[in-house]
């Protein structure tokens, strides 16, 4: 019976980073670059109480994919759309697709922008080109505490977050509303 359980938990996959524990199933690939994944993410904070559901539903990842947002279960205490703009929940899901052979997907433009802090109370956004339409910043409880509105003329923006309480913050840049690259910064 042990070693049946063990083959069984064997063949889940999944990836934690930072507390949180991404488990990802592939469902399908349409033609070109486009990853049809359904995820759940769980928090563990360390008490030994195990983990947390946090979220789950079905996630599109790939160049190739129409511009939809994921599709969060009715019962997930965060909206999976929030989940996976987290470096670490991202990062779990290109860790799974290269585990299963695929190369790793981005969203367009993922690549071409950068998001960083100064350290100073700057955030700094840059960009080869004009992919982004939208910067939010969320807590870590996924709630909005800003949103900031890049010049499209430019390709490097910094913006004053000194308002900001100290903390740990999820920085998403979109484009039409679908989010092409997230960022972690740690206001101090």
């Amino acid at each position: 019976m042990k070693k049946f359980i063990i083959i069984i938990l064997s063949l889940i996959p999944f990836v934690s980073w930072s507390g949180f524990i991404t488990t990802a199933f592939y469902i399908r690939q349409e033609p070109t670059d486009c990853h049809h994944l359904f995820v759940v993410v769980t928090f563990d904070n360390g008490d030994g109480n195990g983990p947390i559901y946090m979220g789950s539903g079905e996630v599109t990842v790939g160049s190739g994919c129409p511009q939809i947002a994921p599709q969060s279960d009715p019962y997930s205490v965060i909206d999976l759309g929030v989940l996976v703009q987290t470096p670490e929940v991202n990062e779990a899901m290109a860790s799974f697709l290269t585990s299963k052979g695929f190369p790793t997907a981005s969203r367009p433009g993922g690549d071409s922008v950068q998001i960083m802090s100064a350290g100073n109370g700057i955030l700094i956004v840059s960009r080869e080109f004009n992919t982004i339409d939208r910067i939010e910043i969320k807590d870590l409880q996924g709630i909005t505490v800003a949103v900031l509105e890049p010049d499209p003329s430019l390709r490097s923006e910094s913006y004053d977050i000194n308002n900001l309480q100290n903390g740990i913050y999820i920085v998403g840049a979109s484009k039409q509303q679908i989010v092409i690259k997230t960022g972690q910064i740690i206001k101090q």
